[in-house]
C-alpha cells in the first residue's frame, strides 16, 4: 500500500489531539507494572576467531527489578542492527542483519511475526519512531544500498511515503521525537564518511535545520526524547589525523533549535550502536561497541534523568553490540 504525504500527515495527526498511548519522549509512558517494560533484543558478540556471532535473547527491564532475561514461545531469529518502536501497547521490530524484511511484533509474553505486503526492503540501522497513530522508518542500509526512504506502519501494513525532499541517503542516523515530529542527525553516507546534519519531518515535508551548535559528524549515536529535550550519546567520528572511526563519550542536547554538550561525570564508555529507550522519566542505555578504544563492547546500564548519568547495578544482559531496544 502506498500513502501519499497528505495521507500520512492526517494519519499522524490523529494522533495529535489523543496522545493517550505517548508520552513527550515519543515513547508509551510505561507505569511500571507486569507488562510495562524496556524490551531488549539481540545484538552482535564478538567470536574467538574476530567474527561475530547474531544473539537471539529477549530481555525486559524495569526500574526496580532492572534486567530480567524472557524466554517467549516463539521468537524471532538471531539478529543485530533491527529497529523498535512501540504502537498501541505492542512493540513493533522490523529488518536487521541477515537481509531480512520481517515484521515482528511483541506482545509483553511473546513474539509473533506479521505478514504484510510491500514492506520496506531489508534494512538495518534505521530509524524507527512512533508518530501520532503510527510509526515513521527512515533511512537505513541492505549492504551496498543506502536509503533516504520513509515509510509508515499503521498497525497493519507499510506504506511508502514520498515527501518532496529528504535528507541525503544514510545509515545509522540518530532520531527521536520531539513535540510530534522525527529529529534526525548524523549517519554515514555513500561514500563512508559521517554526517553532521540535523533535520526534521513533520510527517510531510523535512526541513533542514542550521543550529549554532551542533555534535561533529558521527554515525551510530543513539537518541531519545526526555522533558521536552532529545539527548544524543555517543557515536564513531571520524577525525583527519586518525584516519579511522573513533567512538566517543559525548551527550548532546536538542532544544528544538540549537545543541548543547552537556559537560556530566560521570558517563557511559565512549560507545556507538548502543540500545537507547526512554521510560519512567529517564533514559536508558545499554550495549554498544568502542570503534578506535578497547575495541570491546561496553558492558553496563546506565541511566539519565535529564542531567546525571547513573550507572545502574544488579544484573545484566551479556555485552553487545547493535542491540535492539524499545520501551512499552
Amino acid at each position: 500500500m502506498r500513502l501519499s504525504a497528505p495521507t500520512l500527515a492526517l494519519l499522524l495527526l490523529a494522533g495529535c489531539g489523543a496522545r493517550s498511548d505517548l508520552d513527550g519522549s515519543g515513547q508509551p509512558p510505561a507505569p511500571e507494572g507486569a507488562s510495562q517494560s524496556i524490551v531488549l533484543f539481540g545484538g552482535l558478540v564478538p567470536t574467538p576467531n574476530g567474527g561475530g556471532a547474531d544473539l537471539g535473547d529477549t530481555w525486559l527491564w524495569t526500574p526496580s527489578k532492572g534486567w530480567t532475561e524472557a524466554h517467549p514461545p516463539a521468537s524471532p531469529s538471531p539478529r543485530y542492527g533491527a529497529m523498535a518502536a512501540s504502537l498501541g501497547g505492542d512493540t513493533v521490530m522490523f529488518g536487521g542483519d541477515g537481509s531480512v524484511a520481517e515484521t515482528w511484533i511483541w506482545n509483553g509474553k511473546t513474539w509473533a511475526q506479521r505478514q504484510p505486503s510491500d514492506p520496506p526492503p531489508p534494512l538495518i540501522d534505521s530509524v524507527l519512531v512512533p508518530m501520532g497513530q503510527g510509526l515513521v522508518l527512515f533511512g537505513g542500509y541492505d549492504y551496498g544500498t543506502l536509503y533516504e526512504d520513509v515509510w509508515a506502519w499503521d498497525g497493519t501494513s507499510w506504506a511508502h511515503e514520498s515527501p518532496s525532499m529528504t535528507p541525503s541517503p544514510r545509515e545509522a542516523p540518530a532520531g527521536a521525537v520531539l513535540d510530534g515530529s522525527l529529529v534526525v542527525f548524523g549517519g554515514e553516507d555513500v561514500n563512508f564518511e559521517p554526517l553532521g546534519d540535523t533535520w526534521v519531518f513533520d510527517g510531510t515535508s523535512w526541513t533542514e535545520m542550521h543550529p549554532a551548535h551542533s555534535p561533529s559528524p558521527r554515525r551510530g549515536a543513539v537518541a531519545a526524547a526526555l522533558d521536552g529535550k532529545v539527548v544524543l550519546f555517543g557515536g564513531d567520528t571520524l577525525p583527519p589525523s586518525l584516519g579511522d572511526w573513533l567512538s566517543v563519550d559525548e551527550t548532546w542536547i536538542w532544544d528544538g533549535s540549537d545543541w548543547t554538550q552537556a559537560q556530566t561525570a560521570p558517563a557511559p564508555d565512549a560507545r556507538s550502536f548502543a540500545g537507547m529507550a526512554a521510560a519512567w522519566g529517564q533514559v536508558v542505555l545499554f550495549g554498544g561497541g568502542n570503534f578506535g578504544g578497547s575495541f570491546e563492547d561496553p558492558a553496563g546500564t546506565w541511566t539519565w534523568d535529564g542531567t546525571t548519568w547513573t550507572e545502574a547495578t544488579g544484573p545484566s544482559p551479556p555485552a553487545r553490540n547493535e542491540p535492539t531496544m524499545a520501551a512499552r
